[in-house]
């Protein structure tokens, strides 16, 4: 192999991107999700954001927590339907925080 080549080799790899995820980002990223979902659907429980963002309960539920913290999402009380079982509980952007 020539200097060239393996120059050009070396600069090829320099240039790709990386495919590691730190996880910071995927929780900027999971965060993000939660505030979408919110802003588009409306308030919801957390297990209905799981549901929609494919995240875990634990996962939510810890994003909620922070974003309740910033104040960003608030918890507006039970949800008023008659299912079975603990009703869950609502929670939703707070307008007044954008």
């Amino acid at each position: 192999m020539t200097a060239t080549t393996q120059g050009a080799q070396r600069q090829r790899r320099l240039l790709r991107p990386t495919t590691k995820v730190l996880p910071e980002d995927a929780r900027a990223h999971n965060r993000s999700m939660v505030l979408q979902q919110l802003f588009h659907s409306g308030p919801c429980s957390r297990a209905d954001l799981a549901r929609t963002t494919g995240l875990t309960r634990v996962t939510v539920s810890d994003l909620v927590s922070s974003l309740m913290t910033e104040g960003l999402v608030t918890e507006l009380g039970l949800r008023a339907e008659g299912k079975v079982g603990k009703p869950g509980t609502l929670v939703g952007l707070r307008t007044d925080a954008f």
